[in-house]
């Protein structure tokens, strides 16, 4: 890797000598093999950077060289640009076109007798990746369900085909921040939600994602929620996996129990952790974001109300509970997924501010489950309030 910096090209190189066999899949037997021997993941830090600058580097390895940009983080008095999105699910599978879930609507330019979309899964998230590499933004949200199946190394691989390899390479030159969704949770048909299965998708997901330490007394937590302080915002991410009590209405995943995801209920150290961040944020950022995969106010499947017909066992309501400490601490806006369409609700009430005194604040929340996957329609027998 060689990197140019304003001291002259940095140089490091990285000659692996051993060979390590792991097994590629203990909770069950992958379709589509024969399967590829696990790459080499090569991590390097470099230091004395400097903000809102751009630097060249170039990756050879072989007789193969790549060479891109990467830029860093600007000050706080500079302005940034980000893109956001959900659900994009990849898997190989995505080669079939999916069907559309809503009828066409009377006066809509969708014929009615077309019942699948134009383009498949595959190429659809290629687009999106290839318009937001145009657009050039400073990072890249994805607030969950990145992989169609977390536990399957296959769906991995075919994420990163579209992010760093022969479908696209967004990520070459534009940082990505992730939350993790429910699909990392998932181990596939051999493991589904188990405990055991949740631990390893999310294991991969973790193989790939460094973030700053969230301080969690328990290392199992680490990487799994995280803040960014970005130019002139601070990114705070929350781990929505699972909550307590299990198969209640706290709960985000009755189907997932004792794996390694935090608890996010009031008294929860996930809890306190973001409440200490965003008192801090109100006090020193221009503008705070949260983003977590669950959606708390959608219209989707995964909105339905726990207890009524249709509910999922998924439903991101259960993420209503941070919303007086989202409220007291000004945040702006939320970025989710989840119900895979897009969504935006805005509600209203009041901001603490650090001296004690309130005022009017009104929540963005935004759920960005466009990201490649199928979308969904809306879902019946409730209403969105916002």
């Amino acid at each position: 890797l060689t990197v140019e910096t304003p001291d002259g090209p940095i140089v490091l190189e990285s000659k692996p000598t051993t060979r390590i066999t792991l097994i590629y899949n203990p909770i069950k037997s992958e379709p589509g093999g024969p399967h590829p021997d696990l790459p080499f993941l090569h991590s390097l830090r470099v230091t004395g950077l400097k903000p809102g600058m751009s630097y060249p580097y170039s990756v050879q390895q072989g007789e193969e060289k790549y060479s891109g940009t990467i830029r860093t983080a600007p000050t706080a008095d500079q302005p940034i640009r980000f893109v956001c999105y959900s659900d994009s699910e990849t898997e190989p599978e995505s080669s079939t076109t999916p069907g559309v879930d809503w009828p066409a609507p009377p006066k809509g330019n969708r014929p009615a007798g077309i019942k699948n979309y134009l383009v498949n899964q595959t190429l659809g998230y290629q687009e999106n990746c290839r318009v937001i590499t145009e657009r050039n933004p400073n990072f890249i949200l994805v607030a969950g369900d990145l992989v169609e199946t977390g536990g399957e190394q296959r769906d991995w691989d075919e994420y990163w085909r579209h992010n760093a390899g022969d479908y696209g390479h967004p990520c070459a030159s534009i940082p990505m921040l992730a939350a993790l969704g429910n699909h990392e949770n998932f181990s596939g048909p051999g493991g589904g939600y188990s405990a055991e299965g949740a631990n390893f998708g999310t294991g991969k997901y973790l193989t790939y994602f460094e973030y700053p330490s969230n301080g969690s007394a328990n290392p199992l937590h680490h990487g799994r929620y995280y803040r960014i302080d970005y130019g002139p915002i601070t990114l705070i991410t929350l781990d929505s996996s699972d909550g307590l009590p299990h198969k209640t209405a706290a709960d985000t995943n009755h189907n997932l129990e004792g794996s390694n995801a935090p608890d996010y209920n009031p008294g929860s150290e996930q809890y306190k952790w973001l409440e200490k961040q965003l008192a801090d944020a109100q006090k020193k950022a221009k503008f705070t974001f949260v983003m977590f995969h669950h959606t708390m106010y959608g219209s989707g499947p995964h909105s339905v109300p726990f207890g009524q017909p249709g509910f999922s066992g998924q439903a991101g309501i259960a993420m209503r509970v941070l919303k007086p400490l989202f409220f007291k601490y000004g945040v702006d806006a939320l970025i989710c997924g989840h119900d895979e369409l897009i969504e935006r609700s805005e509600a209203p009430g009041s901001e603490t501010l650090p001296n004690g005194s309130s005022r009017p604040h009104k929540i963005e929340f935004y759920d960005v489950g466009n990201g490649g996957d199928g979308l969904r329609g809306p879902a019946k027998g409730f209403d969105n309030p916002y």
